[in-house]
């Protein structure tokens, strides 16, 4: 949003170079996880007309505090800079941290662009899932996403899926976030319309 053309293109002609240099080391089809790209979905969509989008959603209550983390670990990790400290409490209860709240800005504009955006997109080449979903039966789930995007026969990768999941998922763990009810509080207003729509 508010980018000109010239610079969209350019980023969508340093993407497409990048991804190239991927899939030649690679030589299979590309799977990529940005989520950042869920605000960025009808530009890509125009730009790759093959690509296809697996819209994942999660519970806004866990993805908060996992975002948050995510964004913290990034700061300590790539930083220039030492990351300010949290607040001692002298300030006002009700106000969200200048970190917390750009996570809370983010997700709502990232959203408020795909959700205009989302109906450009052929349905055959999106199809939405839900994180709790997958991480429940990702057999299931991504029998699913194969059939709805409708890429190659899913008995062909079946036994493989089924391998995975009966041995490296079952000692998967999803971590646990703490979520205050303040925080709680800011994300049920912010991010509403995410709520309602996705049923949490």
């Amino acid at each position: 949003q508010d980018v000109t053309p010239t610079d969209l293109q350019h980023w969508l002609d340093t993407l497409r170079s990048f991804l190239l240099r991927v899939s030649t080391v690679t030589g299979r089809p590309l799977v990529i996880k940005s989520p950042t790209h869920t605000g960025r979905i009808a530009a890509l969509a125009k730009e790759f007309p093959d690509a296809r989008f697996i819209h994942v959603t999660r519970d806004p209550r866990a993805l908060f505090p996992s975002t948050c983390r995510l964004w913290a670990g990034l700061a300590e990790a790539q930083g220039m800079q030492v990351a300010r400290k949290p607040s001692d409490g002298s300030g006002d209860e009700n106000e969200l941290s200048a970190d917390k709240q750009y996570v809370v800005d983010c997700l709502r504009r990232m959203y408020d662009a795909f959700f205009r955006d989302r109906e450009t997109i052929d349905s055959n080449r999106i199809v939405d899932i839900r994180y709790e979903d997958l991480v429940a039966d990702p057999v299931a789930i991504l029998e699913n996403v194969y059939r709805s995007l409708r890429l190659s026969d899913f008995d062909s990768v079946r036994p493989v899926i089924e391998n995975w999941t009966a041995n490296e998922h079952r000692a998967y763990k999803t971590n646990r976030h703490q979520l205050s009810s303040q925080d709680e509080a800011v994300i049920q207003t912010a991010w509403k319309h995410y709520f309602e729509t996705y049923g949490y």
